[in-house]
């Protein structure tokens, strides 16, 4: 997922939220076999409402205008695509330098419509409706379901101002959002007569349908910037805390969803979760709670914070191959013991690295195009309403 150029709003404590948001993807990934750490997939969600929040929280301070829009895309571009097209130039490049006999071993077709698709950031839809192969980039599904996003944000944005009551029209997208995923699961999204079996990818890979996620995070910028003072804030805030955090625990804790493919986490799973993080996004930025602040503030979530794109784009290709190079590994050192302990280790290590590979190109690639990026501040600011 990608960061945002507001540098979190000057809160660092938000810098640590992304860094939770990467760690809860790399330990799904990573220790899968843990079942608490499945629940790492609500990273992404996580993500999305951040993303949300922070695109909202600075574009809505300005005066609307097609320079505005423009600067918002090229910055956008900048921030997400030199180390996505990085990775994928990567493995198209080594598909054609290794032998013929070898190449299955990537695990990368080089399928035409799989890689147009990657190149046109529409490899959700293609995951969708073509397949989902077993892929070392099939995590960037959700780079791709962002880009889409960041293509209407800015119009809807601009719908959104034009309305009287914004933060209605917001509730009612999101509602809508949830109904239209509820009714299409209901009646297209079982594969099987014992309606058992979910298409989740038509529900997880769906730009629309995920779009509560960043409505979440929408909604609490327009929140923060029209109804900051409006005293029932922080009891209506912590009352949808309470309700949402009580309904994923019995989705988690009674029901034992520990995956994101259940009916019940595709209809109206994703909502609970996405408004359950706007309101501890919330709680981080007014600093109601000193000790969640404390919890956000901490060294290695903000620096995970910082270079959590990095490691999003990097850590999957490294857990993706985790047992082919622990095998490799083993052949090195044959006295190696075959148990978990090792491969737990191994894990660990391949962490490392991804922090490792993460920083380098945090420095040596992305920062070198961030610096290209247009300031917001040279556009006319509009009157705070409500403040």
């Amino acid at each position: 997922m990608s960061t945002n150029e507001v540098k979190s709003t000057n809160i660092p404590a938000l810098d640590g939220v992304r860094g939770l948001a990467i760690l809860l993807v790399m330990s799904t990934h990573f220790f899968y076999k843990t079942p608490l750490f499945n629940l790492g997939w609500t990273g992404v969600d996580l993500f999305f409402v951040l993303s949300g929040y922070l695109l909202c929280s600075k574009f809505i301070k300005y005066k609307i205008s097609k320079d505005l829009i423009l600067t918002f895309f090229r910055n956008r571009l900048l921030r997400t695509l030199p180390i996505y097209f990085l990775l994928l130039l990567f493995f198209i490049s080594l598909y054609f330098l290794i032998p013929v006999g070898k190449r299955n071993l990537l695990f990368f077709p080089l399928d035409t419509f799989f890689i147009l698709s990657h190149l046109a950031l529409i490899q959700n839809w293609y995951y969708i409706f073509i397949s989902q192969p077993y892929t070392p980039v099939g995590h960037l599904w959700s780079v791709s379901v962002e880009e889409q996003f960041y293509l209407f944000f800015p119009f809807l944005i601009l719908l959104i101002e034009k309305l009287k009551l914004k933060l209605l029209f917001i509730i009612v997208m999101l509602g809508g959002v949830l109904m239209f995923r509820s009714i299409d699961l209901y009646c297209y999204g079982m594969l099987d007569n014992s309606k058992s079996v979910i298409n989740f990818q038509r529900y997880s890979f769906n730009t629309f349908y995920r779009m509560d996620s960043f409505l979440a995070g929408i909604m609490l910028a327009y929140v923060l910037y029209h109804y900051k003072k409006i005293k029932l804030l922080n009891k209506i805030v912590t009352a949808v805390f309470v309700l949402t955090g009580l309904c994923i625990i019995i989705f988690f804790g009674y029901f034992q969803i520990f995956s994101s493919s259940s009916a019940l986490i595709c209809s109206v799973g994703y909502t609970t979760i996405a408004l359950f993080f706007a309101s501890v996004i919330y709680f981080v930025i007014q600093k109601k709670y000193s000790l969640l602040n404390t919890f956000f503030s901490s060294k290695l979530l903000i620096f995970s914070g910082k270079i959590s794109y990095g490691l999003y784009v990097y850590h999957y290709v490294l857990d993706f191959y985790n047992s082919s190079l622990l095998g490799y590994v083993k052949k090195l050192f044959p006295g190696l013991p075959n148990n978990q302990f090792v491969s737990i280790l191994f894990s660990l290590f391949l962490i490392a690295m991804a922090y490792l590979i993460s920083y380098t190109s945090y420095i040596f690639v992305e920062k070198k195009f961030l610096q290209f990026k247009r300031a917001y501040s040279n556009f006319p600011q509009k009157a705070m309403a409500n403040a």
